[in-house]
């Protein structure tokens, strides 16, 4: 996948337990292979980080209970709004269902859900396509309306 921007890219990554899991590293080599980076930031560092940062996305693996309840609390905390007043755009990888509460948020393409298992290079391909698409503005509408002709009678 190549990457053609003036800027460089990183997608943080939510810590949700003291140690980071193995997905971490697995997913951080694939992405340094495209040129993102994958950086671990806990709750109160992305607040931080969200003062000075134009487009945040943030990766988010939860694979055991105390992880989702965590989740969970920052969601209700934070995370909700944050999402729908596009300040952050959340990729989850869980091995629990989508969350239905965040409907409005996927449909502004601010929250993508992956289900477990599945290849971290699936999911780092998929996370890295979407970072880039938005990045770029492709699926940003040009504007304008379509033109029509004038109507003329027939006399």
């Amino acid at each position: 996948m190549e990457v053609k921007s003036s800027s460089p890219t990183c997608i943080f990554f939510l810590t949700l337990s003291r140690e980071l899991p193995d997905f971490f590293f697995q997913a951080a080599n694939w992405f340094n292979s495209t040129g993102v980076t994958l950086i671990p930031v806990n709750l109160m560092e992305l607040k931080e980080i969200k003062k000075g940062e134009q487009d945040v996305s943030v990766l988010v693996h939860t694979s055991c209970l105390d992880e989702l309840i965590k989740f969970y609390k920052l969601r209700e905390s934070y995370l909700d709004m944050a999402m729908n007043t596009k300040k952050f755009r959340i990729f989850q990888v869980t091995s629990f269902g989508r969350i239905p509460d965040l409907a409005r948020a996927q449909r502004m393409g601010n929250y993508h859900f992956m289900a477990l298992p599945a290849l971290t290079r699936e999911i780092c391909h998929y996370t890295a396509k979407k970072v880039f698409k938005y990045q770029n503005n492709i699926e940003q509408w040009p504007g304008g309306r379509r033109s029509k002709l004038p109507f003329t009678s027939l006399n």
